[in-house]
């Protein structure tokens, strides 16, 4: 464990106390930089908000998510995956997921996150011209989408199928698959805005508002989200009647105060997916409502050690107040010194 006073030696000297504290953290690599998402252009792409209130024409022909910006900010190692994200400039109103994703069977940590999470099965289909083509069709989605929650059956059938063979595919294998992990969410405010503070400790399938389906109390909390009404905003153009919806994230697996993931060393994306509500469907069909298209995503890579105390971000917070006020305490007591 390196500790304060090793830092500080490598720190220049005379730091105030929470310049140490920082250097010290850094070097454990407990703390990380912040990064910014990459936008995507390419989806599904849902243009009503959580409300089921549509844009207007003039925002949906002319929005890209490269008019917003979101930082992410991550411990580099901690016990749980835990951070900060910052949007500014999203859509209004609006319900996303937070994910990790692996699309790479030799990525660090690729098995830990399905696991923990869920899978996402695609078939080798030699027949698609010109060459051949991933694709997905009703029996893969049956067997890791019409599954009960908490329940083996998902990992028995990515364990039964993983390793049957199919020469004519890229890999050799029959089927390709993508582990994922939702493990957050939240609902942005008029501007698009929000700022979350996460520390993984869910695994959920999909989010719903209260409206569509009963939240139990395996469920995780109910997000409001309050639309005042009016014709101001230039998302929507025309005036929206008030209205309060709540949205909860339906649970996946449980781990009764378990860490989600198993300790070690997870190479991923940190996706930002849009929510749709399921409102492509029987009885909405509504053609705008999208299809949990990914709005942004970034390369990551951070590990989980369990043996380790962080702070979590807000004590961060007061143990660097704790370090300024001890430092100008200790420079105090110096002048004093000084002048005595």
């Amino acid at each position: 464990m390196i500790t304060i006073q090793y830092t500080a030696r490598r720190c220049l000297g005379g730091l105030a106390r929470a310049t140490v504290l920082a250097c010290a953290l850094a070097s454990a690599g407990v703390l990380a930089g912040t990064v910014t998402l990459d936008a995507l252009t390419t989806g599904d792409f849902r243009w009503r908000d959580v409300h089921a209130n549509v844009y207007a024409t003039a925002y949906s022909s002319s929005y890209e998510y490269g008019d917003g910006t979101v930082t992410l900010t991550f411990s580099d190692i901690a016990p749980t995956f835990r951070g900060r994200l910052t949007a500014v400039g999203l859509k209004p109103n609006f319900a996303y997921q937070m994910k990790i994703v692996s699309e790479d069977p030799t990525w660090s940590g690729f098995e830990s996150i399905g696991y923990s999470g869920r899978w996402w099965r695609e078939h080798w289909d030699e027949t698609i011209q010109p060459n051949g083509a991933w694709v997905t069709t009703q029996s893969d989605w049956d067997a890791f989408n019409n599954q009960p929650p908490n329940t083996s059956l998902n990992d028995d059938n990515y364990d039964a199928a993983k390793d049957v063979l199919d020469p004519s595919s890229p890999t050799g294998n029959e089927y390709k698959y993508t582990s994922y992990l939702m493990f957050d969410y939240f609902v942005t405010d008029e501007n698009g805005d929000a700022t979350v503070d996460f520390d993984m400790a869910a695994s959920y399938h999909v989010l719903w508002r209260e409206d569509q389906r009963t939240p139990t109390d395996k469920d995780g909390p109910s997000i409001v989200n309050e639309f005042m009404g009016g014709d101001t905003n230039p998302a929507y153009g025309a005036f929206m009647p008030w209205s309060l919806v709540r949205v909860f994230g339906e649970w996946e697996r449980e781990f009764n105060g378990q860490p989600v993931l198993p300790n070690g060393v997870y190479q991923c994306k940190f996706f930002l997916t849009e929510e749709s509500f399921h409102e492509m469907w029987s009885p909405y069909y509504y053609t705008d409502a999208g299809s949990w298209a990914h709005a942004m995503s970034k390369d990551i890579q951070f590990t989980i050690d369990s043996s380790m105390t962080v702070p979590t971000l807000s004590e961060w917070g007061m143990l660097a107040l704790i370090g300024l006020l001890g430092g100008a305490a200790a420079r105090r007591r110096a002048r004093h010194a000084t002048r005595s």
